[in-house]
């Protein structure tokens, strides 16, 4: 039996529990023109915390600056709830 559990039987009480699964939301920074780009499969695109770099189809800045101390190799990044997925090279 679980703490949690224990101490509902104990006290006879119930005691919710709230999760954030959502995790950190990143908004990427301007683009120079075009403002559309097209990414295929396999393109490497670089993602900065500099806010002064104006995005292309190579590179965007984002807002969350503790970005790179949550990724490794290997990670994959979600954008736009998950339609969009990239894969951390370095």
């Amino acid at each position: 039996m679980s703490n949690k559990a224990k101490v509902e039987k104990d006290f006879n009480c119930y005691i919710p529990v709230i999760m954030d699964l959502k995790g950190p939301t990143m908004r990427i920074g301007r683009f120079e023109e075009p403002h559309e780009i097209s990414l295929k499969a396999g393109d490497e695109f670089r993602i900065t915390t500099n806010r002064k770099v104006l995005g292309d189809q190579h590179i965007v800045s984002c807002d969350y600056d503790e970005i790179k101390e949550h990724l490794l190799p290997g990670d994959k990044i979600l954008l736009d709830y998950g339609r969009i997925s990239f894969t951390v090279i370095r």
